[in-house]
């Protein structure tokens, strides 16, 4: 588990794409310090080593084959369970795979917020309602489904949704799909809902 403690009051739960704790996870955990949050970030993956980019479709079957949603809302729920008396406020962020895991734990009233970006698999769970304020924040284009139609028609309660110009994994600097443009509105959008 990637943990980064300044003694804050405020904690951030990160929760990593498919490939784990790579250096993407780590710069934005300690983006996150900078603001003067602590920083957790569970492994999902369990491995010594977070998949290459190039290794997309290995980590994918992985994660669904290895993990899956169900056992890691566990492994976050449980996390935020553990460290919820030492902070006074917990958010919870996450990318991709991770952003839906984050949407799955909304509903644990264990979190102040709860921030998804580009979180494709909460079209398959539109029925949560999140016991806390959420930002989600999708790309203009995805490739598995018409992005357009699924936020047109989401309307749930204290939910902000939010589309960015780009691709899945936009807000990544070392992914073919990064848009600095819309990087820098997200980490703007995310930095504004935690204050």
């Amino acid at each position: 588990m990637l943990s980064i403690i300044n003694n804050s009051k405020d904690l951030i739960i990160l929760i990593h794409e498919i490939y784990g704790v790579n250096p993407f996870i780590t710069g934005i955990a300690n983006r996150f310090t900078l603001w003067g949050y602590d920083v957790v970030c569970p492994d999902l993956c369990g491995l010594e080593h977070p998949f290459d980019y190039s290794e997309h479709e290995t980590a994918y079957r992985y994660f669904y084959n290895n993990i899956g949603f169900k056992k890691g809302t566990d492994i976050v729920i449980n996390l935020a369970k553990q460290l919820k008396s030492s902070y006074n406020r917990i958010f919870l962020i996450g990318f991709s795979i991770g952003a839906t895991t984050a949407w799955l734990c909304s509903e644990s009233g264990l979190f102040s917020g709860v921030i998804c970006c580009y979180g494709s698999r909460i079209r398959d769970y539109t029925d949560i309602s999140p016991s806390c304020p959420a930002l989600l924040i999708f790309p203009s284009h995805e490739k598995s489904y018409n992005i357009r139609d699924f936020v047109s028609g989401f309307k749930e309660p204290g939910v902000k949704v939010h589309t960015l110009e780009g691709n899945h994994g936009f807000a990544d600097s070392y992914s073919t799909g990064y848009n600095e443009d819309s990087a820098k509105k997200a980490f703007d959008l995310i930095k504004g809902f935690i204050k």
